[in-house]
């Protein structure tokens, strides 16, 4: 459910503003930038409000609907910042995505034996791909404050994976 819920999401914005904003024509990455400013302005407190009501009125369910809030701005903000890399970037960029997700996977696998592996490692795990994907983008890009924020999101994505193999 949680990856229809990002899918859906992420897709929709992407695919119905990003093409109007970066395409063959456009000279420089500003508007993909204001459009990431106001993605993470808008989404940020989705996520924020989701997570506080999780923690006030669904305690058991805190974790994966933090962890699925912080993957829906990092899967937006990846895949905008893929469409920003196609454009403003020499192809060998593409080698950083393909690194963030062979470095996730293999961490995925080692993780998958320990026997606290469990649904909120599997989502940390999803997020982390779109977060660091985005982190090392966005630096590349060098959109700077926007790549510090995705590394936030990375180190807390790694703080509730270890957390979640770690938990009695």
């Amino acid at each position: 459910m949680a990856t229809k819920i990002v899918g859906a999401a992420s897709a929709t914005l992407v695919n119905a503003v990003v093409p109007a904003l970066i395409h063959q024509s456009t000279e420089s990455p500003e508007s993909g930038r204001k459009f990431l400013r106001f993605l993470w302005i808008g989404l940020g407190p989705i996520a924020f409000g989701s997570s506080v009501a999780a923690f006030t009125w669904f305690r058991d369910f805190a974790a994966p609907v933090v962890i699925v809030g912080l993957w829906l701005i990092c899967a937006t903000t990846a895949a905008v910042a893929q469409r920003m890399t196609f454009r403003f970037l020499p192809p060998s960029a593409s080698r950083l995505t393909m690194a963030s997700v062979s470095l996730v996977a293999v961490v995925a696998i080692a993780s998958s034996r320990s026997s606290n592996f469990d649904v909120n490692v599997l989502l940390a795990a999803y997020a982390s791909v779109e977060a660091l994907t985005g982190m090392l983008l966005l630096f590349a890009l060098r959109i700077r404050l926007l790549g510090f924020y995705s590394m936030l999101c990375v180190l807390f994505l790694a703080g509730a994976w270890a957390g979640s193999l770690t938990s009695p």
